[in-house]
This record gives structure tokens, sequence and C-alpha cells, in this order.
């Protein structure tokens, strides 16, 4: 975990997701709209792994708007309730 999520970070959590995982058909990918996601090094690691993104264009929110639902919901039922030792 870092202090802020850059493109190193989101490389490094996609790599160690794809060690462990190992999946065996194609992944979708579903990432949000920041610049460390966007970034060329990222998407050349997502295509070097047949992955695919469903990332959306900016003003499409309606795109993955079940996606976000889900993942919303997640993080709050899963993460907020939490009480983490450190971060």
């Amino acid at each position: 975990m870092g202090h802020w999520l850059s493109v190193q970070l989101a490389e490094q959590a996609l790599t160690m997701t794809l060690a462990k995982q190992d999946p065996l058909a194609e992944l979708l990918r579903h990432p949000g709209l920041g610049s460390q996601y966007a970034a060329m090094r990222y998407q050349l690691l997502l295509t070097t792994h047949g992955t695919i993104t469903s990332m959306s264009k900016r003003g499409s929110s309606c795109d993955n708007a079940c996606v976000e639902s889900f993942l919303g919901t997640l993080k709050h039922e899963f993460v907020h309730h939490g009480h983490y030792a450190t971060r």
C-alpha cells in the first residue's frame, strides 16, 4: 500500500493479482478513470496478459453503472465497517 496511487503501485497490484489468481480465461478488469490506469505502461501490462478492460469514457457513467454500484456496496459493507490496526 502506498501513500498515493501511482502507476507503479497500480502495476504492482495488477502483477500480484495475476500471479496469485493465474486466470485460465480472459480476465475482465474494471479500473477507475485515474491517470495511473490510463497510463501506457499499465495498459501494456493489461494487453500483455490478455486482460480486457471495461474503462468507460468520461461522462459515460451509465456504461458501468451496475459494476460501480456493486463495488460501492462491497466497499461499504466490507471495508468501511472494518477496524484495522494499520493502514
